[in-house]
């Protein structure tokens, strides 16, 4: 059986893309990502305070940073003539643009999704391409690539 991630990666590696660009959620906005770690870290403390060890501690933090990895550490998003990539640490994404059935933009980006209404597996399904704040010129270039790839903008 072949390797996929190994396909997957000379896959993109043979995607010249069209618009790249990176965002990191944590630095937009400070006051909420001490919360959280100081919440991380006091979970993690208190898993090891009720079982006695360091070890399950720590086991508890690397769970917690790991699912919250999209939040803490950067996500790199990118545009290929075949369709959308997102990646983060512990996820990666695609899209081609045959598959998208339904765009939907809003402030923070723009999710492009394979299902055609609405339902209850929206949240499950899709891609969502977040805006970089500092840079509102990919915004617009991120805007004209989904749509002329992809079809009419629905809000």
């Amino acid at each position: 059986m072949p390797d996929t991630s190994t396909a997957n990666r000379a896959a993109d590696a043979g995607q010249a893309p069209l618009l790249e660009w990176t965002v990191h959620l944590a630095p937009l906005t400070p006051g909420k990502t001490l919360r959280a770690l100081l919440l991380i870290m006091a979970a993690a403390v208190g898993v090891g305070a009720i079982w006695g060890s360091v070890l399950p501690g720590a086991v508890a933090f690397a769970l917690l940073v790991l699912g919250t990895s999209e939040y803490f550490l950067p996500l790199r998003f990118r545009l290929t003539a075949d369709g959308a990539i997102a990646r983060g640490l512990t996820s990666c994404r695609r899209m081609r643009w045959a598959s998208v059935r339904r765009v939907i933009s809003d402030d923070g980006g723009i999710k492009i999704s394979p299902l055609a209404r609405g339902s209850r597996l929206e949240p499950f399904r899709g891609i969502y391409l977040r805006f970089p704040r500092e840079e509102p010129r990919t915004r617009e270039r991120v805007l004209q690539i989904v749509l002329s790839r992809a079809g009419a903008l629905q809000t």
